[in-house]
């Protein structure tokens, strides 16, 4: 008998861990602690940009306007992303906290890839959610080496204008293993 009583206890406190996981805020804690990916693979000698990829400017939506070939000697994390992608919304708290460790020792720019062009989603999604980062949009069509055929997707430029890496999926920014490879990238 107590067997049985101790078997009906564990279903239920299963049940109960499952309903909890499933229907609270903690689900998207869990979600974001097992999807994403917490290390980038670096490629040591990088493809150099080409010259339209120099020459690709970003409209900042908030921010002034960023151009690669203003910023060559710069190391900068391009970030593609949308509000309609469920991967790029679930990392986003990783990168407004990756932002906020990391401005103004590299280039972040954040390129916001939407429909609506008046971009009044988008700033109330930011306002709702308490971001700050800069946020850009490209006007006019990304060169092949920059274009995003998933999203989100972020490439890694050095100071010398060499891709190093260039990641598709949602990334925990904020790993261990992805601070060091950054900070090793700043030296």
């Amino acid at each position: 008998m107590k067997e049985i009583a101790l078997r009906y206890k564990w279903e239920i406190v299963l049940v109960l861990v499952a309903i909890v996981m499933l229907f609270t805020p903690l689900k998207n804690h869990l979600k974001r602690i097992f999807a994403l990916a917490t290390e980038i693979e670096v490629d040591a000698k990088g493809e150099p940009l080409s010259q339209q990829s120099l020459e690709t400017v970003f409209t900042g939506i908030n921010t002034a306007n960023f151009n690669l070939s203003e910023h060559k000697n710069e190391v900068t994390f391009l970030h593609f992303w949308g509000t309609w992608c469920p991967d790029c919304v679930l990392e986003l708290p990783e990168i407004n906290t990756f932002y906020s460790e990391n401005k103004g020792k590299l280039n972040i720019v954040l390129v916001a890839v939407e429909k609506d062009k008046t971009y009044k989603k988008l700033n109330n999604f930011l306002a709702k959610n308490s971001y700050k980062f800069p946020v850009y949009a490209l006007e006019t069509e990304a060169s092949t080496q920059l274009h995003p055929n998933q999203f989100p997707t972020t490439i890694i430029i050095d100071k010398k204008g060499n891709i190093l890496a260039k990641k598709v999926g949602a990334t925990d920014w904020n790993s261990p293993e992805i601070k060091k490879q950054i900070h090793d990238l700043l030296k």
